[in-house]
């Protein structure tokens, strides 16, 4: 349940990792982090498998924003980094800082009502009314509340109060953009 939401609820694909090695062995842990590699593989793993040209976009926005928030070792500190530096295969459960600056680079990057309506429409094989769908949520949430559901998610509260109201508020108006 927790992955399921989080990829359609956040948008996170996880199934990518930036490969970076630098030797036989692979990287040294004791190494100062590449950089650019660590924007790599979270522009990478933002943007999902099958990236259209905005989800490249996006993600390198994304990686831009995160990096400038936390240093490499918070995010290797959190589990988003391996002991090498390179970017895990799938999103760990986050603590609250390193939550709260994925969720600021995030909805710095990303409309997350109208990334929302995309997976709506995605989710529902076209079923779902995009506009519709995206009125109904911004009728429904402040953007307060998607932050805190976001983050609630993020940091492994997906039974709290505020994933419940999102999950409320997506089922609702999913069900009133239905296309008849």
């Amino acid at each position: 349940m927790r992955r399921a939401l989080a990829l359609v609820a956040l948008l996170l694909a996880t199934g990518c990792t930036s490969g970076h090695h630098d030797g036989p062995d692979g990287p040294d842990p004791g190494a100062d982090p590449d950089r650019a590699a660590i924007h790599d593989g979270l522009a990478t793993l933002f943007a999902g498998d099958h990236p259209t040209a905005a989800d490249l976009a996006d993600g390198d926005c994304f990686a831009r924003e995160l990096v400038a928030r936390v240093t490499p070792a918070q995010l290797r500190a959190a589990g988003v980094l391996d002991e090498s530096y390179a970017v895990v295969a799938e999103l760990p459960v986050l603590d609250q800082s390193v939550g709260e600056a994925w969720v600021q680079a995030q909805f710095a990057c990303v409309d997350y009502v109208e990334a929302a309506a995309r997976a709506a429409v995605s989710v529902s094989h076209g079923a779902v009314d995009p506009g519709v769908y995206a009125a109904c949520l911004r009728g429904a949430l402040t953007g307060d509340e998607l932050h805190d559901a976001v983050l609630a998610t993020l940091t492994g509260s997906v039974d709290g109060p505020e994933v419940k109201t999102l999950s409320s508020a997506q089922s609702a108006c999913t069900e009133r953009a239905k296309r008849r």
